[in-house]
């Protein structure tokens, strides 16, 4: 990757056709170069902002290169930063870019382009322009370099070039090459978010004595106390405060209409960037690195956000049929690998642990999707009492009861939340297999929230490695072009019709053999549906 081609571009602000692109390779001079050619260049090539650039290159009929390595990405797993804790500053590649510029006309070039790129100031002459671009490609190969001899210090490089690089390209791909939408039910489904948004609006606005307009799970705070959602008052600062008012919607009427307002505001969002689409066609970007867990977020549309019912206006295209693959229980599964907890995973591949903890809580099998709440908050480190706390309702002290019986018949759980916190407070970091480290920002004894996400970035940076390793595998053998979306622990497949069935298997197969590489005691299983 050293022998990287590097390339600077200038994006095509008004749509006019003028995006231009610098290209130096290795050994070569810096220069302009064609769209036509950045995608036939053999070499990887290293860029900031590869989303961005798939647009541009797609505006003029092009695909993408077969190799391209975004050094934002590099960036995001080796600062192993939440976004709370300054991770998208701490990741921005401009920023490097400014860092690693020597000198006054070097460091002049790097803010000079940063600006033309992003439409802060008119381009220069076209000769000024290429000088500009070759003090910046100059300037982009030394933080590139920098870059690699980081993460092969801190033991990253492997996941990075192994991982992380090949399921880029999965995505490019697909950022490029779309996806189908139903432009027919956009319209019906706009009116039924609209109308789930007004009922929930109205209800919150009789509950306040004010109009929502605006209200978030950020700002809600100060109005908490006129409501039945009160006890979570103390709450409100931490940083999975939506998880607590999901929790909480259990018995509470104002937290179950407040989740509704928010995600029928996200839906309507995401459904009129569809309808914003005449060719029935979306393009949504990809961040690969896009947590701090290494999960892979989609924007522009934030189709990941839209709620299942709203999901189905994503379509096959002609002779193809959408497949849903879904890790079952996958987080658990993976707790219990790395916790070595012997009666755990015995009752975890024996049926369904949330079930269990449903009926054992509440009677009743119904409120699976509250258990799961629980039983991961719970998981990651946070106390039974707390999470009772934060549920509310009656009989506190009878769920409570039940939840503090049910976790103790897993010591093993405990013992690794501990491990994980006392790793944390040792080395300032937790990791994984392959590195995907988060490391604290602070010093002394771990904060709160710290204790949370010792435990929650060793399962989810796991689970993150396990679900790009099954897209790889997948793609092995069914190639790239299937992948249509990540959702989650769930894959959205674009299958052929004609083979249908045959590729399902295949596909379920990769992703469990993914899970039984990492986790050899986990049985794991794989739900198929057909769409959502």
């Amino acid at each position: 990757m050293r022998d990287a081609a590097v390339l600077a571009y200038l994006p095509d602000p008004f749509g006019l056709e003028r995006a231009e692109f610098f290209l130096s390779e290795a050994a070569g001079q810096s220069r302009r170069v064609a769209a036509a050619e950045v995608a036939e260049t053999a070499v990887p090539i290293v860029t900031v902002e590869a989303a961005r650039l798939i647009t541009e290159l797609r505006s003029l009929g092009v695909a993408p290169p077969p190799d391209l390595i975004d050094l934002g990405e590099a960036l995001r797993l080796l600062r192993g930063k939440a976004k709370n804790d300054g991770g998208a500053k701490a990741a921005d590649p401009w920023r490097m870019l400014k860092q690693t510029a020597s000198g006054e006309p070097s460091e002049a070039a790097t803010a000079s382009f940063q600006k033309m790129f992003v439409s802060e100031t008119e381009w220069p002459g076209e000769a000024e322009r290429l000088a500009v671009a070759e003090q910046v490609l100059a300037v982009l190969r030394a933080a590139w370099h920098a870059a690699l001899d980081e993460l092969d210090d801190c033991g990253e490089l492997q996941r990075f070039d192994g991982v992380e690089r090949p399921v880029a390209q999965v995505f490019y791909g697909r950022q490029s090459a779309g996806i189908s939408v139903d432009l027919a039910k956009i319209d019906t489904l706009i009116s039924v978010a609209d109308r789930e948004k007004y009922t929930a609006y109205n209800r919150i606005a009789e509950t306040l004595g004010v109009s929502p307009s605006g209200l978030t799970f950020r700002n809600v705070g100060p109005w908490l106390e006129r409501t039945d959602a009160a006890h979570l008052t103390p709450h409100v600062s931490a940083a999975n405060f939506e998880e607590y008012v999901r929790l909480a919607a259990t018995y509470s009427t104002f937290a179950a209409q407040l989740v509704t307002l928010v995600r029928a505001t996200r839906d309507l969002r995401a459904l009129a960037r569809l309808r914003g689409d005449a060719a029935g066609v979306v393009r949504p970007e990809f961040q690969i690195m896009g947590t701090v867990t290494g999960r892979i977020l989609v924007s522009n549309p934030a189709l990941q956000q839209m709620r299942r019912s709203y999901r189905d206006v994503l379509t096959a295209g002609p002779g193809k049929r959408l497949a849903y693959l879904d890790f079952a229980q996958f987080e658990p599964g993976i707790l219990g690998s790395l916790a070595a907890d012997r009666q755990f995973l015995e009752r975890y591949n024996a049926g369904d642990i949330y079930r269990e903890l449903a009926i054992a809580l509440f009677n009743t099998a119904d409120r699976r999707d509250v258990a799961k709440r629980m039983f991961l908050s719970f998981s990651y480190g946070m106390s039974p009492d707390r999470i009772v706390d934060i549920l509310g309702g009656g009989a506190r002290a009878e769920t409570l009861a039940a939840f503090q019986a049910f976790v103790s018949e897993f010591p093993g759980l405990m013992r690794f939340r501990k491990a994980m916190e006392d790793a944390l407070q040792q080395s300032g970091h937790v990791e994984t297999a392959l590195g995907n480290r988060r490391y604290r920002t602070s010093n002394g004894e771990l904060r709160h929230d710290e204790r949370r996400w010792a435990a929650s970035q060793a399962v989810q940076g796991t689970a993150s490695l396990i679900f790009k390793e099954a897209v790889l595998r997948l793609t092995e053998q069914l190639g790239a072009q299937v992948v249509m979306l990540p959702m989650h622990d769930a894959l959205l497949l674009e299958l052929p019709e004609e083979t249908y069935d045959a590729d399902v298997e295949v596909a379920e197969h990769a992703m469990l053999s993914a899970l039984h590489n990492r986790c050899p005691g986990v049985s794991g299983r794989v739900v198929v549906a057909d769409h959502f």
